[in-house]
């Protein structure tokens, strides 16, 4: 189970760094609701990696008994460093001043049904976080793990992966009144940093699995 589980949280660290989700959080604990939105969010945010990576743990399950040839597997490899290679060519591409301003009206007026259903949307519909999350989330999909095993990689890869959206939520619930400053000067220097820290990590995560699936399709 480590051989699978320790590349599978080395990549889903990778998560922790979606500057995006993690502003959502910030503007949503500094709304009218506060920490009741955005727990909400962070609540819809894990529940819909964790079904994304049920349904398909589950669909591996049942094609296990299929052999899978290392040239499909090493295609699959190279198509996922691909496409992280390709966002992080976009975001290099992309000017500062494309950057979509924060809608502080929506945060403040949403509910936290609202704020749950928005965290599930986030999840599923977000193509760059879904590339990572499926990168790490491959290793679990080409292992034989058993039940129990496979449960405890899942929930540790979502687990991993979300780290940087609910660590400012639980910043704020253990140190309320202490914890405005620090979030504060967290926001301003993720806004400040987003650009840079997005376009890295595509950058190193798609070197690795081009170069994993490289090395596999010409190792086989």
């Amino acid at each position: 189970m480590l051989s699978v589980l320790w590349p599978s949280l080395f990549v889903a660290l990778s998560g922790s760094l979606s500057v995006g989700s993690i502003l959502i959080v910030l503007l949503l604990l500094s709304s009218q609701r506060g920490a009741w939105v955005a727990s909400s969010y962070v609540f819809g945010y894990c529940a819909g990696y964790l079904s994304l990576g049920g349904v398909l743990w589950l669909a591996s399950q049942r094609t296990a008994a299929l052999s899978v040839s290392k040239t499909v597997s090493s295609s699959v490899l190279i198509g996922l460093g691909g496409l992280l290679l390709f966002f992080a060519f976009r975001s290099w591409k992309k000017e500062a001043s494309e950057e979509k301003p924060s809608f502080f009206s929506f945060f403040d007026a949403i509910s936290p049904q609202k704020s749950a259903f928005f965290g599930f949307l986030v999840a599923l519909l977000n193509v760059k976080n879904l590339a990572l999350f499926l990168s790490s989330l491959s290793f679990l999909l080409a292992s034989h793990l058993a039940i129990n095993e496979g449960l405890v990689v899942l929930f540790s890869i979502v687990l991993v992966f979300c780290f940087g959206v609910y660590l400012p939520l639980f910043v704020y619930l253990l140190f309320p009144k202490r914890s405005a400053a620090f979030l504060a000067w967290m926001r301003w220097w993720l806004e400040a940093k987003k650009r840079a820290l997005s376009i890295g990590v595509l950058l190193f995560f798609g070197v690795i699995f081009s170069g994993r699936g490289l090395l596999f399709f010409l190792r086989g």
